[in-house]
């Protein structure tokens, strides 16, 4: 019986120590997360006051009713993403440690129902219990006046030169440029879209928003029948000669697994999706002028794992003999996100 009783006692108070783990860990990341927004705007009187705020009972509460409030620490510093290691200080990008606990060293220790033996001559009464959250602050960068000229074939994006794709268009001459290195989870913006294509000589040149009386496919025209999934890009459909996206990761698409879904920009209402969440590394999306019909600046959330943004235009096979060129303004807004 004392050894059932024994077994019942460390059941308990092992689930409720996980409990108010989890309670100090969801503080910690709400404590990292807000500082690091209220620092955004300037003020660090907010984010010196509401920071341990937040980790309160009147916020998010630990252990509710026991009359105990944790501790919280703040440590500001940079965030080093090859290594991923956090370093106290000034350097970019910035970032902030937040330690939320309970200890006897704080002198709020977490009590146990039944003490556990602590040696053979003691028994063990409180137990520490400590988590911490780490939250980076991105950078905002843009990039100025990119041209993207009409023979930028995306399904060559990240390709080593010498690649072959869309019926005889080759890497570099066809590459399509990468324009910036971005962050999970950032949101870009498209802005001062301009400039027109031309993919058949013969015909009008069109605005970065395509033709939208004709809806392609990658290949939907190739006469020797080559597949519209190629090194790794995935497909589309698309107004031909708009301007188009696709986020990859540091490896060379072919390498990876492509997307199995078709993004359809074919209706109006996919290209006026105002918020664009969702999409994938190697996947090939609509950015047209960067707006809505109506006029509204459209986002687009960086999909986890990428790092490249690169633009092209929309065709059905062989770039290599388009011509014109857009040019665009792109900006990775400033973000807040947890990498611990």
């Amino acid at each position: 019986m004392t050894i059932l009783l024994a077994m019942t006692g460390f059941a308990v108070d092992y689930g409720r120590m996980q409990l108010i783990k989890t309670q100090l860990q969801r503080n910690a990341d709400s404590a990292a997360r807000g500082s690091l927004e209220m620092y955004i705007e300037g003020t660090s009187s907010g984010y010196t006051y509401w920071g341990p705020a937040m980790t309160q009972q009147m916020f998010n509460p630990v252990d509710n009713n026991s009359g105990a409030l944790p501790t919280v620490s703040f440590t500001w510093g940079f965030w080093n993403s090859t290594t991923n290691t956090f370093t106290a200080g000034t350097g970019t990008p910035v970032a902030v440690m937040v330690t939320v606990s309970r200890t006897a060293a704080n002198g709020n220790p977490v009590p146990l129902t039944f003490p556990l033996m602590n040696g053979l001559s003691a028994f063990r009464t409180t137990c520490d219990v400590t988590a911490t959250a780490i939250a980076v602050l991105s950078q905002s960068t843009s990039v100025v006046n990119q041209s993207i000229s009409g023979q930028s074939d995306l399904w060559l994006a990240g390709m080593p030169s010498g690649s072959e794709a869309s019926d005889y268009d080759y890497a570099p001459s066809q590459s399509p440029p990468m324009v910036m290195n971005v962050t999970p989870g950032t949101v870009l913006t498209f802005t001062n879209v301009s400039g027109s294509v031309q993919h058949d000589p013969s015909i009008p040149a069109d605005s970065p928003n395509g033709n939208t009386s004709q809806i392609y496919s990658h290949n939907c025209d190739d006469p020797i029948n080559e597949p519209a999934v190629q090194n790794g890009i995935g497909n589309i459909y698309s107004p031909i000669d708009a301007l188009l996206g696709v986020f990859l990761t540091n490896n060379a698409p072919n390498t990876q697994s492509a997307p199995t879904a078709t993004l359809d920009f074919s209706k109006q209402a996919a290209r006026d999706v105002v918020n664009n969440t969702g999409l994938q590394t190697q996947e090939p999306f609509f950015i047209g002028t960067g707006q809505t019909s109506g006029g509204t600046t459209k986002t687009f959330v960086v999909p986890p794992g990428a790092t490249r943004l690169y633009l092209g235009t929309m065709d059905g096979h062989q770039w290599n003999n388009n011509s014109g060129s857009f040019t665009a303004t792109i900006n990775q807004q400033q973000q807040v996100y947890l990498v611990k």
